[in-house]
């Protein structure tokens, strides 16, 4: 039997309700599809400070990734979030299980279903959520500011302060 797009919304949400989100730089949105980012960290030879970079690099979809790596399913833990009533939105952000992690994501304030979800393999944890017009601001543990437009989150950009 074929798997439809339909199986995979599906098995995003099941996947999300267990506290579980696709293992790729890149934003996964609910309807399966998936902009992949480039994720880099730098570390200045002089005086060590740490510094990433992101940037859209490709569209995909969850069936493509599923299809070469079936298991690619990360367990990730919730450390904070920001409610959102006028867009009926919660934004919650956190780590993933190797500590290197972090995650961010939007989610129906009412029914708790992930709108989409924003996953890096080096960020450091993401630790605190600040909102601010039409803007969602979340710090790292390595004190980074990734500013995610709430509307577009492959538009992020960091701001690195060391």
């Amino acid at each position: 039997m074929e798997t439809t797009m339909n199986d995979f919304k599906n098995l995003i949400q099941i996947e999300w309700k267990q506290d579980k989100v696709l293992r790729c730089d890149g934003i996964l949105f609910a309807n399966g599809d998936i902009i992949l980012m480039n994720c880099v960290t730098l570390v200045s030879p002089d005086s060590g400070a740490i510094c990433s970079r992101v940037s859209p690099f490709a569209r995909s979809t969850v069936a493509s990734v599923l299809e070469f790596h079936p298991d690619s399913w990360s367990y990730v833990t919730s450390l904070d979030s920001h409610d959102n009533p006028d867009s009926n939105e919660r934004f919650i952000c956190g780590e993933g299980s190797q500590g290197s992690e972090g995650f961010f994501a939007s989610c129906n304030l009412e029914m708790g279903t992930m709108n989409w979800v924003a996953y890096f393999w080096l960020s450091n944890p993401f630790i605190q959520i600040r909102g601010k017009a039409g803007y969602i601001h979340v710090t790292s543990s390595y004190n980074h500011i990734w500013t995610f437009p709430i509307k577009h989150p492959e538009q992020v950009t960091v701001l690195c302060k060391n």
